[in-house]
Parts: C-alpha cells; structure tokens; sequence
C-alpha cells in the first residue's frame, strides 16, 4: 500500500533561497530602527556569517550576528543573534574572523565604560549553532584608559584569531600605538588589558594583519615616527612574540627624506602567498603633484628578506591618485624567474572621476599589464563613479571586487577581473559590472564581502524600506547570480515513486538541474546518490537566462521503500553549482489499492497533451478532475465515463488542459456503474506541470 506525504513548497513571499533578482536580494535584518556597519566573513561551509550594529528599538547600538547558509538561509534567531545583550547600548562598528568550526569571533567598540576609560573593545565568540561561547557582556579585549580604536582581525586557521588596534594610552610614547590580542574559543587569551606591539615616538596606525600558516600572524602599518612616513612589518608569535629582530620591527620602504615634497607612505594591504607575504601601500608622487599616489608593492620572505631589492612602482606616472590598494598573488608558474609567481593590486583611482582600477606586475619586477606609462585597466567604469570597495582573491588569479556604485541613486555593482585584466561579467547591464543590489530606492552602501570557493557572498546597508538593514547576495565567478526558486514539491502519490515538481521565477544562466537523494536511516544522514541532471534527462535543461516563471518535473523510480531527502541542485552555464534546501519523504512499496492504479503522466511537463496510465480490476465509471494549488476545480476532462476493467491510457489533449502556465492536481474518482456508489478515489492528487 503506497503511503504518501504531503506536498512541502516554498511561498513566494516566504522563499529562504539566494534570488537572482538584482531588485530583491536577500534580507539578513530588515527590523525597524538602524542596522548598519555589516562585516562579514565565510561560514566554512559555503555560507557567510554577518555581523552589524543594530538600533532596533531606538535605545542605542547593539552588536548583532546572523548565519546564512549555502543556500541563503538563515541559521540562527530570525533577525539575528545579540552578541553582548548584557553590555549597554554603545556597541559600534564590528569586525568578524571565522572560528573556522562554522562560528565567528567579533570585535566591536564599545563606550560601556566611556566617563573613566574611553572607548575600548569587546568580543564575542559565537558557536556555528548561534551559541555565545562567552557571557552576555561579551569579554573585554582591551579596557586601559584613553581611547582603543580601528580594530583589525585575522583568523589563525586553526581556530583562534589575533586582533589589532591603534591605542591612545597616555601609559605609552605617543598615541596612537598598536596593541594586540589573541582570540581563543573559550576565553581573550592576553587579558584585559592586551599587548603592545610598537611605542615608538610618533604615530602607529592603519595596521594590516594576515595569518602566518603556522599559528602566529604577519602586520604591515603606517609609520611616522620616521620622516617621511615609512611602512614597517612585523611577523608575531602564538605568545605574542615579536619575531623579527628589530624591536618595533623592520622597515620595508621609505621614500628618500632630500625630496623637496616628502613621499609618504601609507594605506598598507598585506596578504600572504605560501611561505611569502605580498604587500601593496599607495605613495606620495614627490616629482609630479598632479600626480598625486602611486601604488607600490613588494613580496618578503618568512625571514625578513624582500624578494625585489626595490619597492615595485605599480603605477607610478598614472594621472591621478591610486589609492587603498589591495594586493593578491596572480597564481602564476614563471620558470626561470625568481619567485615563480608576480603580483597584482586593484585600487582606487580619481583619473577622470572616482573609479576601479588594476596593474598586473610578473614575476621578473619589471615587466606588467598595462605597460607603465599606459593607461590604467578599468574595473569599474569612471562615468559612474564609486566610493568603498571589498575583494576576494577567486584563484587561480583572478579577483571578485564589489562596490558601492553612484548610478541608480546608489548601489552595489561586482566584477570578476584576472592577471590579463580580463573582465568575467561582460553579459551584465553593462561592461563595467553586474547589478548586485539595482534597486532605485536602496540606497546601498558599506558593502562587505566574504569569500566562497565558487565565488562570494556580499552584505551591505541597504535603505529600500526606509530606515538602515542588511541585505545580502550570492555571487558566482561566472557572473551569474543563482536562480530565484518560487518552489520546489516532493510527493510520493504511488508504490515506489516519488514526483518531484519545482517551479522557478527567473533564471541566470542556468544550464540546468541535478537531482540528488539520501536515506535517512536511524536519524544518520548518509550520502548523496546521484539520481539524474540535464546531461542525462532533457527535462531538467534550465532556461538560461530567463525573466519568466517556469515550471520543472521528474518522477524517480529507483528509490524502493524508505525515507529519503531529496536535493534540488541548479547548475549554470560554466559548472558552478547551487545546492537548494532539500525535502523529506516517505515511500512504502506494494501492490495498488484493491487492485486500482493511477499512473504519471506522459509527457509531464505538458504543452500539447498529455496520457494518464490507469489500471482497473473491475469496471467503473470515472471522473477526472485538474484543480489549480488552492483547490479550484480549472479543469474536468472525464465526467461521467465508463471503462471495462484493465490498463486504460488517459489521452488529455491540450483543448482539455487548463490554459496558463502552471502547477496543477490532477485526482481521480471511479464509481461502481450499478449502484453509483464511490468504490476508489486517488490517495494524494497527481503532480502535472503545464507550460503555455
């Protein structure tokens, strides 16, 4: 006897999944009152984690964190997780590290204990499960006095995180200072009251931090204790050992001090590349004041030794100021050149406007893209204007950037650019990025990016209901945003099938879809099996890219009794998949009801007409009704007909099927012919997709 569950759907005003529409996007906290400052950073499982500060309820600033799936939904408390409800109302600006166990560690500013001590900085450590590891005041990273400000925050890779800040403490030389921090699951390693990095004379600020493989951390930072300003490094221990010989650690450039106009060096970016660590800072053009900031970079050894004996002048000469630079390996093998792989940087320039641009350096240090001298590779296109931007590296060699855009009274733009300054997103609105967030109304701003293996996840301040929250969006490296699923059935109406039915509202370069399947057996989650995809069945091919609604359907045959998940995957045009949130049901097999069956239709989906198989033991009258989803009767193709006993094929042609595109129930009634009484009737209604 077939047993069977009911339909489980995802509503349109109620869908969880990541959408392809540039004017929808994904809300991570939509409540009224102020959600700002998002950061953001990978969940491990090709999810993100986004942090914010929160005014929800109009008393002052919380610190706030939701999880977000592969998928795009929500994983803890709808609206967000409080990181420090006990702590006051003065919790501002987070930074976010992975635990790299699916969790965070958050930083933020806090004013709790402003009249004696300034501002300081508090954490929290919160489990993959939306679980507080700390208390509810969250734990102290730093509470001397004067004001600790501007945190940065790495993880370590093996489940701890370091932070660094520019400290005011009238305890040290001058102000601001670095100190420093490590973050571990149970407890602020250090203390309350941190380690200083540097006391120099002068000023310390703008640090740039990046793991170091091995448990310990490398940081780039502004130094103007000397003149000019300089970039100095310093490579840091699990125990907060400075590494490198120097005690405030070593210079790597310094712009000659006999230029009339000083060439000052600041805005560092550090990132590492196996056993290198790659650096990019802008500089101060000394010989052309039109000229304005250069960008410079360089690679060092774990040893201290810079790779090119002088600063690579990445664009140098190019009109206008290039500045903010972010600096990533460009993946490349060079053989016979030493170190086998350059670099690039993608920065910001005023050439003509505020605008993205790139310079690709090889391995040699003299040879790049563009040439020097020529004009700068566009990421973002001048005529439109930009201000902030976030990237990720995207290997091998090339980088997902996304930023805030001015065009549409602003927004959130992206695109994929490589070591040959390629752009990836030629097919969107336009050459210069694909929409993100387009809507008129929002306002967008603050964008921050996470990094996914198959692309990233981008969250930002966003205004379209009138007040600031978070809104969110998936992005894959090929440019396509995943499809909007309006829903996704699964129904086992007969003996050892299930009908698997799905309906999607538009389409971004979708090449198609995969089906997937797993018992579950004694509460374990086994394995996926693969069932079937668009390159083995044509009705799963998608649609490419698709404004349209559009319907889908399957039906497997090979699952035999039991309960199983399925598992909706949509696959685009370049490989990249997209899982989706997969249903539950139970299959029991054995003969039909008193010998009645009632079979899938063929075709399914259907345009032209369709056949319904039956099967008989007796004689009956039938009745065949087609309701739409909310049970209207749209269609009765049989009424009232008599069939002998046997196998029938229920011819339906496209005159007897309802007339829009749509999903709809097909239920069948017998009655015995002598008395008119009910002798069978379908257990669950028969799946049937129509397309006009």
């Amino acid at each position: 006897m077939g047993l069977t569950i009911g339909i489980l759907a995802i509503p349109r005003n109620a869908r969880s999944q990541w959408v392809s529409d540039s004017t929808t996007n994904t809300p991570v906290c939509a409540l009224a009152g102020i959600q700002d400052s998002p950061a953001a950073c990978s969940d491990g499982s090709e999810g993100a984690i986004v942090a914010w500060e929160d005014a929800r309820g109009g008393s002052g600033f919380k610190v706030y964190a939701q999880r977000l799936d592969a998928t795009g939904k929500p994983l803890w408390q709808k609206n967000g997780v409080a990181l420090a409800p006990a702590g006051g109302i003065s919790q501002r600006y987070p930074v976010i590290a992975s635990d790299g166990q699916g969790g965070a560690y958050v930083v933020w500013q806090d004013w709790r204990n402003s009249a004696s001590l300034g501002i300081d900085l508090y954490a929290q450590h919160i489990t993959k499960d939306g679980v507080r590891a700390w208390d509810t005041l969250g734990q102290a990273v730093i509470t001397q006095t004067a004001d600790q400000t501007n945190p940065v925050i790495t993880a370590d890779g093996f489940g701890n995180a370091y932070v660094v800040w520019e400290d005011n403490n009238t305890l040290v030389q001058s102000q601001p200072d670095l100190g420093m921090n490590r973050l571990s699951p149970n407890s602020v390693a250090w203390g309350s009251t941190g380690v200083i990095l540097t006391n120099e004379s002068s000023k310390q600020r703008r640090p740039s931090i990046c793991e170091d493989g091995t448990h310990g951390f490398y940081i780039a930072w502004d130094n103007d204790h000397t003149t000019p300003s300089s970039i100095t490094a310093q490579h840091v221990d699990s125990l907060g050992h400075s590494l490198w010989t120097t005690p405030y650690g070593i210079t790597i450039y310094q712009g000659a001090s006999s230029q009339p106009t000083q060439p000052n060096a600041k805005n560092v970016n550090i990132r590492r590349d196996g056993n290198q660590l790659l650096l990019a800072w802008e500089v101060t053009n000394p010989s052309n004041l039109a000229d304005g900031q250069d960008v410079y970079a360089n690679r060092l050894l774990s040893n201290a030794t810079k790779v090119y004996y002088s600063a690579l002048q990445m664009t140098n000469n190019y009109q206008g100021n290039e500045t903010t630079p972010l600096v990533f390996s460009d993946d490349s093998v060079e053989s016979g050149s030493w170190p086998y792989a350059g670099l690039y940087v993608v920065f910001q320039s005023s050439f003509l406007g505020p605008h993205l641009g790139m310079v690709r350096m090889f391995a040699d240090g003299v040879a790049q893209i563009p040439p020097l001298n020529g004009a700068i590779a566009q990421v973002s296109s001048n005529a439109y204007g930009m201000n902030g931007f976030r990237a990720v590296p995207c290997p091998p060699g090339s980088a997902l950037v996304v930023w805030n855009d001015a065009r549409l009274d602003s927004c959130i733009f992206a695109q994929r650019v490589d070591r040959l300054t390629k752009h990836y997103f030629p097919s969107a609105t336009n050459y210069w990025g694909l929409p993100i967030c387009a809507r008129s109304s929002s306002k967008a701003t603050q964008v921050t990016l996470a990094p996914r293996t198959n692309g990233g996840i981008a969250a930002w301040t966003d205004y379209r209901n009138g007040n600031a929250d978070i809104y969110a969006q998936l992005i894959f490296k090929d440019g396509s945003l995943p499809i909007e699923l309006s829903s996704f059935n699964v129904i086992s109406p007969r003996s050892g099938e299930v009908d698997l039915s799905w309906e999607t509202a538009s389409e971004a370069s979708c090449a198609g879809f995969e089906i997937q399947r797993r018992p579950i057996v004694n509460s374990a989650d086994n394995t996926w099996t693969f069932i079937a995809d668009y390159a083995t069945n044509g009705s799963l091919c998608g649609a490419g890219t698709s404004n349209q609604s559009r319907h889908y359907a399957y039906v497997d045959r090979s699952a035999g009794s039991g309960v199983f998940e399925y598992r909706l995957i949509d696959i685009s045009l370049s490989g990249e998949k997209h899982n989706h949130e997969a249903k539950l049901v139970s299959i029991t097999e054995g003969s039909a009801v008193g010998g009645f069956a009632f079979g899938r239709c063929t075709p399914n989906p259907v345009q032209d007409g369709t056949s319904l198989p039956i099967t008989l033991p007796t004689a009956a009258v039938l009745d065949l009704t087609i309701s739409d989803m909310a049970g209207r009767i749209v269609a009765h193709p049989i009424a009232g007909a008599l069939f002998a006993a046997g196998d029938h094929a229920l011819t339906l042609p496209q005159s007897q099927l309802p007339s829009t595109s749509g999903m709809y129930l097909a239920s069948l009634v017998a009655y015995d012919p002598t008395t008119g009484g009910m002798i069978w009737h379908t257990p669950r209604p028969l799946m049937i997709a129509v397309i006009r």
